[in-house]
Formats: structure tokens, C-alpha cells, sequence
């Protein structure tokens, strides 16, 4: 029965390693892409900008930028928001793979503790599990 003790750990940590490396690619695909978009974002509002200083009026820097400011902030914040979203996506990828790592380890140690390993018995008597 070695083999069912050790597919306690093994099936959930491939499924852990799994999930881990599909969130990291994605959240670091999805980061690239919005940061391109933060990208030309920045660049329209520093364009924007310059031409908005070219203008002495304030009252006519007043009325061509608020509008069109507010909405242009209004999608570099949400850019921002979505870029924090996806580095949590991938912080949550690198958690999963952690924990596969520790499921698999036990799965490792718990199959061959079965097949009276000497190096995989005395793991398993120092933390004393069973």
C-alpha cells in the first residue's frame, strides 16, 4: 500500500504545480501586456501635457484639459490597478509552486520510506511521522 500513501501527496502537488506555473505565465503575460499599455498611456498624457503648456491662457488650459485629463488619469489608474492585480496572480502562481514542491517532497519521502529506505526512515523518525 505504499503507492496510495504517496498518492495522498503526489496527485495534489502535480495539481499545486500545475496551477502555480499556469498563474505565473499568465500574470507575467497580462503585466507585460497592460505595462505596454501604461506605456502609451504615458506617452499621450506627457504629450498632452506639453502642448497644454505651450498655451498661456489658463483659462484655456483649464477648458482643454479637464475633461480629457480626468479620463486620461482615469485609465492610467485603472492600468495601474490591473498591473497589481496580475503581479498577485503571479505571487499566487509562485505560492502554489511552493506548496506542490512540499507535497511532492512528502509523496517522494513516503514512497520510498515504504520501500525501507534508510536516508527516507530517518526523515521521517526525526520529525516523528508516521
Amino acid at each position: 500500500m505504499p503507492h496510495a500513501l504517496a498518492t495522498k501527496y503526489f496527485i495534489p502537488g502535480i495539481f499545486l504545480l500545475s496551477l502555480g506555473i499556469g498563474n505565473i505565465l499568465v500574470g507575467e503575460y497580462k503585466c507585460s501586456q497592460y505595462s505596454e499599455v501604461l506605456a502609451e498611456i504615458s506617452a499621450q498624457d506627457e504629450l498632452k501635457n506639453h502642448i497644454a503648456g505651450e498655451i498661456s491662457s489658463p483659462f484655456r488650459k483649464l477648458k482643454m484639459s479637464s475633461p480629457a485629463q480626468d479620463k486620461l488619469n482615469q485609465k492610467i489608474k485603472s492600468t495601474k490597478e490591473r498591473i497589481s492585480f496580475y503581479q498577485m496572480v503571479k505571487l499566487g502562481g509562485a505560492l502554489f509552486v511552493m506548496l506542490s514542491t512540499l507535497c511532492l517532497a512528502a509523496a517522494y519521502l513516503m514512497y520510498y520510506r515504504h520501500k525501507n529506505n534508510p536516508i527516507a526512515n530517518e526523515i521521517f523518525t526525526s520529525f516523528k511521522i508516521r
